[in-house]
C-alpha cells in the first residue's frame, strides 16, 4: 500500500511540473521601453502609436512581423513624454540565433505622421528586453499632415514593391512598404542623373519610371512604375 501511494505521489509531482514547463513556454514575455521625439512637439487625441516587433535576420526578405502593440494617445497619462509601452511576444517562437528589433510609428486618421529611422535591437545576441525610441517626423514642409506620394512598382518574378516619397525633416526619403511587413526608410543620395535612396543595406536607384531595388550583395530587382503616369521624377 505504501508503495502503491508512492507511485501515484511521483505521478502527481510529473504531472504537475509538466504543466508548470508548459505554463511557463506559452507565458508572453514582455519588451518595455520609451517613444521620445526629436523636437518638442503636441500631438492630438487622435493620434495612435504601433509598435511591432520584426524578426530581421535574413537580408533577401521582408522583416517577418512578430508581435504588435497599438495604443491611442487618447488620455493625459499617454500624451505625457516620454510615452511608455509594452510588447507582449511569445518566447517560444523567439529563436536565439535570430535578431529582432522593434519600429515605432504614428499615424492620424492612417496617415504615417512620425516614425523611427534607426534600428533597435532586442531579446537576442547580447540586447534586453528595454528599448528608448526616437521618433522622427515624416512630413511635407509645407503641409505636416500631407500623405507621401504612393507609387506602384511590378517588377522581375511577379513581384510588387510600393514606394512612398515624402520628406523628414526637411530631407526626401523613401519608404518602402508591405503589408505585415517592416516600412524601410531611405534617405536620398546625391546622384548625377536620375535618383538614388539608400540606407547602406536597401538601395533605390532609378530614372523617369525605371527602378533598381538592391537588397544587400544580392543582384539588383529591375521594376517598373505601374502606372505610366506615375513616374518617380513627379514624386520627388
Amino acid at each position: 500500500m505504501t508503495q502503491l501511494r508512492t507511485i501515484f505521489l511521483l505521478i502527481f509531482i510529473t504531472g504537475c511540473s509538466s504543466v508548470n514547463k508548459t505554463a511557463a513556454i506559452a507565458s508572453p514575455q514582455v519588451i518595455i521601453g520609451t517613444v521620445n521625439f526629436l523636437e518638442q512637439i503636441k500631438l492630438p487625441v487622435n493620434a495612435k502609436l504601433t509598435m511591432k516587433l520584426y524578426d530581421v535576420s535574413l537580408m533577401d526578405v521582408p522583416a517577418i512581423l512578430m508581435a504588435e502593440t497599438v495604443l491611442t494617445l487618447s488620455d493625459k497619462a499617454s500624451m505625457q513624454l516620454p510615452i511608455n509601452f509594452e510588447i507582449s511576444y511569445l518566447a517560444e517562437k523567439i529563436k536565439p540565433q535570430h535578431t529582432y528589433s522593434v519600429q515605432a510609428v504614428i499615424t492620424i486618421n492612417h496617415k504615417m505622421i512620425y516614425t523611427s529611422t534607426a534600428s533597435y535591437p532586442v531579446i537576442t545576441r547580447g540586447n534586453g528586453k528595454h528599448v528608448d525610441i526616437v521618433l522622427q517626423q515624416v512630413k511635407n514642409s509645407n503641409s505636416p499632415l500631407q500623405s507621401a506620394k504612393k507609387v506602384e512598382y511590378s517588377c522581375k518574378n511577379n513581384r510588387k514593391l510600393t514606394v512612398s516619397y515624402t520628406s523628414a525633416n526637411d530631407e526626401a526619403i523613401a519608404i518602402i512598404n508591405g503589408q505585415h511587413r517592416q516600412p524601410i526608410i531611405l534617405p536620398a543620395k546625391p546622384t548625377a542623373s536620375g535618383f538614388l535612396y539608400s540606407n547602406g543595406k536597401h538601395t533605390l536607384r532609378g530614372k523617369a519610371g525605371d527602378l533598381q531595388w538592391t537588397i544587400g550583395r544580392m543582384m539588383p530587382i529591375k521594376c517598373t512604375v505601374a502606372d505610366k503616369r506615375q513616374i518617380a521624377k513627379d514624386v520627388m
